[in-house]
């Protein structure tokens, strides 16, 4: 069995979407420490010397904070999909913007991935190979096992993982007694040769974006403290003893960790190139980066276009790859770009405003179309703000801040207007976050989505689910799929459903 065969028999075994903590922590593991970690100790002693090792330490700590943040917020969307809380948070233009810069920001870190790779593939192993010819192959096995689920690739990387990687780590444990440690007098946290762009270095920890993305395809609460620290410690040892075997030497080499095992002398080895351990896991690292890429990319779209196939968009975005990958570019400066951009602002800045709006700030939520309402010129005086509202045998009931007022119509908006002509102020339905009915039927949803001001993210429950209707802060954790826009979509489906079946 040749390794693409294995590689298609492992994937189909596979069709779960759910993975665990554990193997969550081992695809973090693999997605980030391939390509991060073959430049990282080059890179950090290019930026503060033999003194990079803390800062490599630090900037461990930081991407933990990021996965942190980014933890918070998916946790308290554990079914919704990138594009479906973003909605919920800032709305659905807003969240478009954000779901289009993800898809590009995915695109561009796949390609800048592979062009890396295939560099040091050919250096090594294919010096007279077509590079166009490898990167189609790998496109296109990624793309078969994004086709195919999220757990099949969890399942590799945790087959593969430990047997690619503690290899690497014995090298590098063997070659400790060859280090010169006079490079540690040197020591400094802001010596001469410090580069204030230092903050580069969290680079290496590309890929925990993505953790944006996995929440719905994982069974519990996220926890990453296993993986970042894993990580970090790896990186720490990886870099400090890099970084003492060859010295100063270590700038003129492009992929020091690679020329570091192939240097080191291991007892009784077979292999006469031993860089092949370290291009062993890189392959596994970049099919894992690759295959995620493309298949969170179909997704988001998918969920933003609300057609087509799953497959269908993995060919797209797979065909889109390629042809990015065959335009000559300067791979390490694009690198630079894009992560100072969207890299920085999808692992940091989106989490951190996403979070402040979910959970810390939601006062500032009703402030805004409350700016809104001011600037159509409409007074606040005249607007009464209903909380929730209930409809039982054509009666319309609606509680706001001041009392509850009810009216009996055909209609839902005829009960409303029969309200409004009986009252001082004008209902406005903007804030209100629960909607119980006798039964939810598709007559009630398509008035309720008449509603100009109902917003399609409010709860919809029955009078059975009252007595186990918890505080108005628990609402959306208990009743998640109670919402207006679900079972809109969920009677949409079934409409059509009736329509294609009917003779």
């Amino acid at each position: 069995m040749n390794k693409l065969s294995f590689f298609v028999h492992i994937i189909n075994m596979y069709k779960n979407d759910k993975i665990s903590n554990k193997q969550l922590n081992i695809l973090l593991i693999t997605n980030i420490f391939g390509t991060g970690v073959i430049i990282l100790p080059r890179l950090a002693f290019e930026r503060a010397g033999f003194s990079s090792f803390i800062f490599v330490a630090l900037t461990g700590l930081f991407a933990f904070f990021c996965a942190f943040i980014i933890k918070s917020l998916t946790n308290l969307f554990p079914d919704k999909s990138f594009y479906e809380y973003t909605s919920i948070i800032m709305g659905k233009p807003i969240s478009l913007l954000l779901t289009a810069g993800f898809v590009f920001r995915l695109i561009i870190h796949t390609v800048l991935t592979i062009k890396i790779f295939l560099q040091i593939t050919q250096h090594i192993m294919l010096p007279n190979t077509p590079m166009w010819i490898v990167a189609a192959l790998i496109i296109l096995v990624s793309a078969y096992g994004s086709s195919k689920g999220y757990e099949a690739r969890a399942a590799m990387a945790q087959i593969f993982m430990p047997l690619v990687l503690l290899p690497i780590l014995i090298i590098y444990v063997i070659a400790i007694p060859s280090i010169d440690i006079t490079g540690l007098q040197s020591f400094s946290l802001f010596n001469e040769s410090f580069d204030p762009h230092i903050f580069f270095l969290l680079y290496a920890f590309t890929g925990i974006e993505l953790l944006l993305l996995v929440r719905p395809y994982v069974n519990d609460k996220i926890k990453l403290l296993p993986a970042i620290s894993i990580l970090t410690f790896v990186m720490v040892f990886v870099t400090i003893t890099t970084q003492l075997r060859f010295g100063n030497y270590i700038e003129t080499l492009e992929w020091p960790v690679i020329e570091m095992i192939n240097t080191t002398e291991v007892p009784g080895a077979f292999l006469q190139r031993q860089a092949a351990l370290m291009m062993s896991f890189f392959i596994i690292s970049v099919f894992s980066i690759v295959n995620a890429c493309l298949f969170f990319n179909s997704l988001m779209l998918k969920s933003v276009f609300k057609k087509g196939s799953h497959g269908l968009y993995v060919i797209i975005i797979s065909t889109i790859c390629f042809l990015l990958f065959l335009i000559e570019m300067d791979v390490y400066r694009l690198l630079h770009v894009s992560f100072y951009t969207f890299g920085i602002a999808y692992m940091l800045i989106i989490p951190l405003i996403l979070l402040f709006f979910s959970k810390v700030s939601k006062r500032i939520l009703i402030v805004i179309p409350l700016i809104f309402l001011l600037s159509c010129g409409t007074e606040l005086s005249e607007m009464d703000f209903v909380i929730s509202m209930g409809i039982e045998q054509g009666t319309l009931t609606v509680k706001t801040e001041d009392d509850a007022k009810k009216a009996s119509a055909s209609t839902i908006e005829d009960a409303i207007n029969k309200i409004n002509q009986n009252g001082t102020k004008t209902l406005y339905f903007g804030f209100t976050q629960t909607v119980v009915v006798d039964e939810v039927t598709e007559e009630i949803i398509n008035q309720l989505l008449e509603i100009r001001d109902l917003s399609s993210q409010v709860f919809l429950l029955t009078k059975e689910q009252m007595p186990k209707l918890p505080d108005r802060d628990e609402v959306p954790k208990k009743f998640q799929n109670n919402t207006l826009e679900e079972f809109s979509k969920l009677y949409y489906s079934q409409k059509q459903f009736r329509q294609a079946t009917s003779f």
